[in-house]
């Protein structure tokens, strides 16, 4: 079996998994804090406060959902990469 990492199109495999990994870069750069300020606790207590209030989802639902949203999202970049590199893409 060959290596992978030796046959001659490794160039274009390791731009192929620069392409991905560069997007989550760009992905953990899309909201900058000079645009989208964290909360403080009196915010987030505010928050959570009123979305109960309301009989929204509480926002540690909201929380984990968006998580689990940007986790899913590096996940397939980073496997997109690796498959880059396996020379599967």
């Amino acid at each position: 079996m060959t290596d992978p990492r030796t046959e001659p199109d490794l160039d274009a495999r390791v731009a192929r998994a620069q392409v991905d990994i560069q997007k989550i870069v760009d992905w953990a750069e899309a909201y900058p804090l000079q645009v989208f300020q964290e909360l403080d606790k009196q915010e987030w207590e505010e928050v959570a406060r009123v979305l109960k209030e309301q009989g929204a989802p509480s926002l540690a639902r909201i929380s984990a959902s968006n998580m689990r949203h940007v986790i899913e999202g590096v996940r397939k970049h980073a496997q997109d990469a690796l498959s880059a590199l396996d020379g599967e893409k």
